[in-house]
């Protein structure tokens, strides 16, 4: 709007207003509207009340608009043959392509609505329809939030009491109800070490399952008669226990080659699983080597249905012939050290006969958490593409390809996974909010030193995922969600209000200055994948850098600023570390794979974490040299960063008893810097690196509760 500029808000060419809703003259652009281009958007309005979807939808905002200037919408008789003919007719008339084929003024549409057009037979009116429907429909107040259980045709529930079942602090997760409604199962405590319990929704004592200290539980899954649950553990199988107690026991077990050796994979080596109702499959993806498997368990046969990357979450349908699943960024439903992950993700569904799989969603937003309608014609997920994780729902068709756009059905409830009862009279779901900001801590004279002697450099209710500091220490740059978006922001170390320098609507992510601290690069979805973007530390000059099929991600500066060194992901394909030249944008591969890189102060080496340890590589290619084996105490490295002498690398690494910031000189010894001692101060994100005097991160913490909505 700023843009157009002038004594006008609009002019000849730009259009604005509501794509579902826009009338063709207003999406060309023309400059004389009158009230029957709002008479057009109220056609579009009833067509909606009417038929549960808008008269166009489309991938894009200009497919929309496209549409409403070429095409005419599908007829209301053919998506709800209930609706009267002469009604039909009073709405094709409504939204005709040319004004003066529509009702004016708007009574004329009232009056068509409670009497007969004068084309139509007298045998019907429609009191049912008064005026105040008209009237009433150009702003829609929603009352109550309503889910189509079945598919979106016929059951309407309605969303009714909803209560907090837990109150802990930390960490509950992965609710599952039991068959009769009455009891909850789910996972509660740290990332890296969950425990089961279950406990009767309407209050009472919790019971704890599971207590094995070596090793992480989650998913649990009621079995169809309500008196067992199964869960994973991370030491590769998925035990049962009763549910209220007692011994446990295997009901499947990983093979060797199922289990990864990367520390990325190795501390989740299980994504999630369903047990059939009639108890005798499991379906399962473990986390190496990218594979979805259903497993007979009388035979002890399985047969992969999908190994095109990583999936997650997998969940029969109701027949128990297709499975719905997640793929990309598992880390956010199951990470350990970077638990709850902002990344993108997708829903899929496969069939267990086999075939192509059929993507429900388009990849470009965070997509988790996939259940079943109860005729399985419908799938319901958790998604942040409108902002906040809530609940949507598609239809599907009889080949399972989705029926029109997605509906978000809840609104606002920060969703990390949800579940619906097998009788489908509750849902449940573990609301999780997450915050960290950057913190400060003096490197020791005397290692190790305390985390407790961190000091906040940010504040407020906010999730910083990367961040960064110029080599004097004082100016931070981050990306952060406070305002309801991923953006780049930069503030002076000790100020008081950061400064938004990115504003695409888009997420950016993982900003990093220049040796000059006068450029950033980031990361961003803007393109429909992670690109490589440049800009001015005053957010000028916004220049693309990568592009391609492929994610770019987590990018860092030569010292020179002429180039730049990052991670490329490409699926099943893995990762490997690229540089392009920011002058011809060349680009060439270190022929390695690897992950958070970052060249050293000299511009000769670059260090980055790989699955057998922490590596460093020549910046002009060579063989990488390995400077902590996986062997090592301290190993497990997520993040490193270069002291300004370019021969010491300091990095964090996460261990079973915690985390831990070390430093090494290649060739020598580890060195522990650091000390995690305090559990309200712990990495729970990306933020690492250091100006030789300080080191600097984000801190941060997760919390979440298990609630339950009763389905009226």
């Amino acid at each position: 709007v700023s843009a157009a500029g002038g004594d006008r808000l609009t002019e000849t060419g730009v259009a604005l207003g509501t794509p579902s809703y826009m009338s063709p003259e207003q999406a060309a652009g023309e400059q004389d509207l009158d009230g029957r281009s709002d008479l057009y958007a109220l056609g579009c309005v009833l067509y909606e009340m009417l038929a549960g979807q808008p008269p166009f939808t489309g991938p894009t905002t200009e497919s929309v608009v496209h549409q409403h200037m070429t095409a005419e919408p599908m007829a209301i008789t053919s998506i709800r043959p209930a609706v009267p003919a002469e009604l039909a007719g009073v709405l094709q008339r409504a939204m005709a392509k040319t004004p003066a084929d529509r009702f004016s003024p708007a009574a004329q549409f009232a009056e068509a609505l409670i009497a007969p057009t004068p084309a139509a037979p007298a045998r019907k009116a429609f009191p049912w329809l008064p005026v105040a429907l008209v009237v009433a429909a150009v702003v829609i107040v929603v009352a109550v939030a309503v889910i189509l259980l079945n598919g979106g045709e016929t059951e309407r529930i309605v969303f009714g009491a909803a209560r907090q079942v837990t109150l802990d602090p930390g960490l509950e997760v992965d609710p599952a109800i039991s068959p009769d409604g009455e009891m909850i199962a789910y996972a509660a405590g740290s990332p890296t070490n969950m425990q089961i319990f279950v406990r009767r929704i309407a209050g009472g004592r919790t019971i704890q399952l599971t207590d094995d200290s070596t090793t992480n539980h989650r998913s649990p899954h009621w079995s169809s008669d309500g008196s067992e649950i199964a869960y994973q553990r991370s030491d590769g199988a998925i035990g049962v226990v009763g549910a209220l107690g007692g011994p446990a026991r295997a009901l499947l077990r990983l093979q060797p080659d199922d289990i990864g050796t990367e520390p990325v994979y190795s501390d989740r080596i299980m994504l999630g699983f369903d047990w059939s109702e009639e108890g005798t499959r499991v379906v399962y993806p473990p986390s190496w080597p990218g594979r979805l498997y259903v497993h007979d368990i009388a035979t002890g046969t399985r047969t992969a249905i999908s190994d095109v990357g990583e999936f997650y979450s997998p969940v029969f349908s109701p027949d128990g012939r297709w499975v719905a699943y997640v793929s990309e960024n598992p880390i956010f439903v199951f990470g350990t050290a970077n638990f709850a992950n902002e990344g993108v993700s997708s829903i899929i569904v496969s069939s267990v006969a086999g075939g192509p799989p059929v993507a429900i969603t388009d990849g470009t937003s965070l997509d988790v958490s996939p259940q079943w309608s109860s005729d399985g014609r419908g799938l319901f997920w958790v998604s942040n593409r409108d902002g906040a994780r809530d609940i949507y729902h598609v239809g599907l068709s009889r080949s399972m390809k989705p029926l029109g756009e997605p509906q978000r059905i809840t609104s606002g409830l920060d969703i990390h996974t949800f579940t619906i009862s097998p009788d489908g009279r509750r849902l449940a779901y573990a609301s999780l909010a997450s915050s960290s900001n950057v913190w400060a801590v003096d490197l020791p004279s005397d290692p190790p030193g305390s985390v407790r002697d961190a000091v906040p450099l940010t504040r407020g209710n906010q999730v910083i995922e990367g961040m960064d500091v110029t080599r004097d220490g004082r100016t931070l740059v981050f990306d952060s969600d406070r305002g309801g978006n991923y953006d780049i922001y930069t503030v002076a170390v000790g100020g008081l209000e950061p400064l938004r320098i990115t504003s695409d609507p888009a997420p950016d992510f993982m900003p990093r200055f220049s040796a000059d601290g006068g450029n950033i690069v980031y990361h961003s979805m803007r393109t429909g994948n992670r690109d490589l973007f440049t800009m001015s530390v005053d957010g000028t000059g916004d220049r693309q850098r990568t592009d391609g099929p492929e994610e770019d991600l987590d990018a860092d500066w030569a010292p020179d600023g002429n180039a730049l060194v990052f991670e490329t992901f490409s699926g099943v394909e893995g990762n490997e570390l690229n540089i392009v030249s920011l002058a011809d944008g060349h680009r060439r591969v270190l022929g390695t794979p690897g992950s958070y890189a970052r060249w050293s102060p000299k511009g000769d080496l670059i260090t980055f974490s790989a699955q057998e340890g922490l590596f460093v590589i020549p910046a002009d290619g060579g063989r990488r040299r390995l400077v902590v084996p996986t062997s090592m105490p301290g190993f497990g490295p997520e993040l490193s960063a270069w002291a300004p002498d370019g021969r010491t690398i300091y990095y964090l690494a996460s261990t079973p008893s915690g985390w831990a910031a070390w430093s090494v000189v290649e060739g020598e010894k580890p060195r522990l810097v650091l000390e995690f001692d305090d559990p309200d101060r712990q990495p729970i994100r990306y933020g690492f690196t250091t100006d030789g005097r300080k080191l600097y991160m984000t801190l941060g913490s997760h919390e979440s509760d298990v609630w339950v909505l009763d389905l009226e």
